[in-house]
């Protein structure tokens, strides 16, 4: 599992060590070679070109600056520009002996150089840049398009360590040199800002047993343990049974794209209750599908999936009966702002239940949740009011976290970077570079893979945990968009249920 910290952890980790009497500046002093060594490696691809440290008036500009001055060591043409009120002392000393060059900020012309090295904030900031940094980060940022290089000491500047919250103006790193640890931003919503991560060790990593992770990431081997795998004594009903109860005559594909998605996971049986005339739409497009007329709770499943396309009377009494069930339910869509009534009534639901919103799907759960269990909302958030989607949006770890704790249940909340928060406070986040996945039906492709793996994973004596199977969903739901066209072209939901099988098989390997 790969493991990322607040920056207040670390800098807590750091702290007996700094302030030690005996401290002769060591671990800035390692940090900044580090930095240094993977600046020399990257500028190997502008090889004849200057580089240019922006330094701000912390310890990241005193990294920028010791890193500068091994560049200056070692040949390379270097210039820096000071960005904050102040500069660190030794680190501009260190600089300015081995012949290091000032500039102006106005009088700074980016297409010289190949390199630039983002050491204006650190972890430990607050806010975004302002005033003359801001000025000169937003002229690099258009200069970057233009083939230069950028590499960031610990996270971009603008991004905060503790949340992963972008105040902008960033400049998109290629690469990102952190210490002891990946922090926030790196596995966060933040990520796609910070390009290719290097974590650099500073002797000190045995410490990171005294805390928790405030992200984390599964491992291939490690998701390969939440897939079940059919044996030679298995059959339908050991292998799981799916009941979707999605889709309305008004919004027919969410059941269509959710049943074959379900059905395309391998789960032993997928049963569909039906509304209006889809079960003929179902049965022409899905024929392994077992359409029932009945009363939901008269079926034996292993987990429910509830909410995808979901309207009418009958679906939202659809919607009850998921809520209500002893098994897992996969609540999307118009299940998600319902939860958050059912949960005023009857209290939070159970672990194994999955939220699947999207930012403005959570936007409507916790604002009704902040209407109708003050008290509850108090003690989790204070006297806060409920988030926008922008606000969602700019701090999904948060707010998935937020969600988990009032609503009980496991929630997933979408994004190029999904946050699949628990009730426990721990948080896995999967990264999509599939971005063709921000399409109409996507959402209910995602919803029928995660039934039909909570389905398999509940028909086992040692079901894996939770979170681990969707995470697990996510990756699957990503790479059977990246199988289309190789992730280069548009990929409408359709083509993405027909990969599902094979992006299973090249995960198993």
């Amino acid at each position: 599992m790969i493991n990322a910290y607040t920056a207040e952890d670390i800098r807590r980790l750091e702290e007996p060590y700094v302030t030690a009497e005996t401290y002769d500046g060591s671990l800035m002093r390692k940090a900044a070679y580090g930095l240094y060594k993977h600046a020399a490696q990257l500028h190997e691809q502008r090889a004849d070109s200057r580089i240019l440290v922006l330094v701000g008036s912390g310890n990241n500009g005193g990294d920028g600056l010791y890193a500068a001055t091994h560049l200056l060591a070692d040949g390379f043409a270097v210039d820096a520009v000071l960005l904050g009120s102040r500069a660190h002392t030794e680190g501009l000393e260190a600089y300015k002996d081995a012949g290091g060059n000032l500039i102006d900020p106005d009088s700074l012309d980016p297409s010289a150089y190949g390199l630039i090295i983002d050491a204006i904030l650190g972890t430990g900031a607050r806010g975004g840049l302002r005033d003359e940094a801001a000025t000169v980060v937003n002229r690099l940022r258009t200069e970057t398009d233009r083939d230069i290089l950028v590499i960031a000491c610990d996270v971009p500047s603008g991004v905060d360590g503790n949340t992963g919250a972008v105040h902008q103006p960033v400049l998109p790193a290629d690469v990102t040199v952190t210490f002891i640890a990946r922090k926030v931003p790196h596995l966060s919503a933040a990520e796609h800002l910070c390009g290719r991560v290097e974590v650099v060790e500073l002797g000190i990593e045995e410490d990171l047993a005294k805390y928790e992770p405030a992200v984390s990431r599964l491992e291939i081997h490690e998701l390969r343990q939440a897939m079940v795998v059919p044996g030679p004594y298995d059959h339908k009903y050991t292998r799981g049974v799916c009941g979707i109860l999605t889709g309305s005559e008004e919004y027919p594909g969410a059941a269509l794209l959710s049943t074959q998605a379900c059905v395309n996971t391998g789960v032993g049986m997928v049963r569909f209750g039906v509304v209006g005339q889809l079960a003929s739409m179902i049965n022409l497009r899905t024929p392994e599908v077992v359409c029932f007329t009945s009363s939901p709770e008269e079926q034996h499943v292993q987990a429910w999936l509830a909410g995808s396309g979901a309207t009418g009377e009958a679906r939202e009494r659809d919607i009850d009966v998921a809520l209500a069930a002893s098994e897992p339910a996969i609540l999307d869509a118009a299940a998600v702002a319902r939860t958050a009534q059912w949960v005023s009534d009857n209290g939070v639901l159970e672990t194994n239940n999955i939220l699947t919103p999207h930012a403005g799907e959570l936007e409507e759960f916790l604002v009704w949740m902040s209407a109708l269990s003050y008290s509850t909302w108090h003690r989790v958030v204070g006297d806060e009011k409920a988030p926008t989607r922008a606000e969602i949006e700019n701090d999904p770890l948060r707010w998935a976290k937020v969600a988990s704790s009032l609503s009980g249940a496991t929630v997933l909340l979408k994004g190029a970077v999904t946050h699949i928060a628990s009730p426990d406070g721990k948080v896995l986040s999967v990264r999509s570079d599939a971005h063709y996945l921000a399409t109409a039906g996507s959402g209910d492709v995602l919803s029928g893979i995660l039934g039909g793996l909570i389905a398999q994973n509940e028909a086992q004596t040692k079901p894996a945990p939770t979170a681990h199977v969707a995470a697990l969903a996510s990756v699957i739901h990503s790479n059977s968009a990246l199988l289309n066209n190789g992730g280069k072209g548009p990929t409408p939901a359709s083509a993405i249920v027909d990969n599902i099988p094979t992006a299973i098989a090249y995960l198993l390997g």
